[in-house]
């Protein structure tokens, strides 16, 4: 049967209804839980592709970004739509793991700016160089 990709991956259309792929409810399923559990969007990604799971009907391939949009989808939960793949409870908990992903991914940058900053000699000068009237400016007479 021909894939209907404008639908999200784990449904398919059958006699005019949107219903459960169950093949395909169960790489989302294992998805959110490898999330959960701690893998990368790239790790499932990765994985999801060596174990040639198609994604459409013409490609195995996957990426982080159709991982992303499997996560944040949640249509998963059920609605008048969708029947459900996933509890509520299990893709809360999957956004809340992107959330902290993206969170300690900003924390653990902002520290890197701070160290490298600390090498270079010193802060960040208030105003900085070019603003007239501020600490560490260069007013230039004419």
């Amino acid at each position: 049967m021909k894939k209907i990709r404008y639908l999200p991956f784990g449904y398919t259309i059958r006699n005019g209804q949107t219903v459960i792929d169950q093949q395909e409810a169960e790489t989302v399923r294992g998805i959110f839980t490898a999330y959960i559990h701690g893998a990368s969007l790239k790790e499932i990604a990765e994985d999801l592709t060596a174990k040639n799971i198609p994604y459409t009907e013409r490609s195995c391939v996957w990426d982080k970004a159709r991982i992303s949009r499997i996560l944040e989808n949640a249509k998963y939960t059920g609605d008048a739509e969708f029947d459900a793949i996933i509890e509520d409870a299990v893709y809360e908990e999957a956004v809340a793991a992107k959330s902290a992903r993206r969170w300690n991914r900003a924390v653990t940058e902002c520290e890197g700016i701070r160290q490298l900053r600390s090498a270079c000699g010193g802060q960040r000068q208030p105003g900085g160089p070019g603003r007239p009237g501020r600490p560490g400016a260069i007013d230039v007479q004419r």
